[in-house]
């Protein structure tokens, strides 16, 4: 067997091939530049910071207008509340002026039942005079 080539011939036996000159597209060229995923990173921010922002707001909002509805709520319970203790009162006053319509119509009665008791001890009283007389 012959001896190894030496590096000297080696290179002697190379071909030197030249690069193409035409500009090569990168492999993945779907892929996006570094500037462009920062630009979409800060209007992705953006967007957040004022997603959040206007949530906010629309939540405070809300709760405002919750407020206003309990607050109105209560408001309207009061005067119920009023109105239910006048008519209250007023059916207690009416309560009273009826017992004492009752306790004077129940004198009133006592009073026509002594008279009737009168009249008719005056008609046994004259039926007895009238059955003597005859």
């Amino acid at each position: 067997m012959g001896a190894m080539p030496t590096i000297k011939e080696m290179v002697a036996d190379m071909e030197i091939v030249e690069p193409p000159v035409a500009p090569v597209e990168p492999a993945i060229s779907w892929a996006p530049s570094m500037p462009k995923v920062a630009h979409d990173m800060v209007e992705l921010d953006r967007f957040m910071h004022n997603f959040i922002e206007a949530a906010t707001i629309k939540i405070k909002e809300m709760e405002k207008m919750e407020k206003k509805k309990k607050d109105a709520e209560i408001s309207c319970l009061k005067i119920e509340l009023e109105s239910a203790q006048g008519a209250h009162e007023s059916a207690q006053a009416g309560l009273k002026s009826a017992q004492a319509d009752l306790e004077s119509a129940l004198s009133d009665l006592d009073v026509v039942h002594a008279k009737l008791g009168a009249v008719c001890l005056e008609v046994l009283s004259l039926q007895g005079e009238e059955e003597m007389t005859e």
